[in-house]
């Protein structure tokens, strides 16, 4: 979900990945801290083309069962510019919220290693973290 302002656009992003056994969701939290990004999962999608229709097989080749979901997850972060926010918490019952600020480093540009698969983070923009309240 993404609202306007002045050339700045808030996003709301849940992260509810599923991570490797061992890894819970507050490492999942950590690592995106320490690493300074804000994403999804949907680890078989390589592409990282703007065209649409390239995303879009991708997708349907990798997810055939849940293509509208990744399509509307990846698809927001392909749209995240440098500059955004993106509210965030952690899990179903996170009562922690976060406000992130979007750097240089687009959804294009990222690089998935395996620890990027390990937390289940593999479709991210670069980003500066705000714990928002206690």
């Amino acid at each position: 979900m993404e609202v306007g302002m002045k050339g700045i656009t808030v996003w709301r992003m849940h992260l509810k990945p599923e991570p490797e056994p061992g890894i819970g969701l507050p490492e999942v939290l950590d690592f995106c801290r320490e690493h300074e990004i804000i994403g999804v999962g949907w680890s078989k999608v390589t592409c990282r083309m703007e065209d649409d229709r390239a995303l879009r097989e991708d997708i349907a080749i990798q997810y055939p069962d849940w293509q509208s979901s990744a399509y509307k997850a990846i698809n927001a972060l392909r749209q995240i510019k440098t500059g955004d926010l993106v509210w965030t918490r952690v899990g179903g019952e996170a009562s922690e919220y976060y406000l992130c600020r979007v750097g240089d480093a687009l959804w294009k540009d990222c690089e998935i290693t395996d620890e990027h698969k390990r937390h289940d983070i593999c479709q991210f923009v670069s980003a500066t973290w705000l714990k928002v309240g206690k």
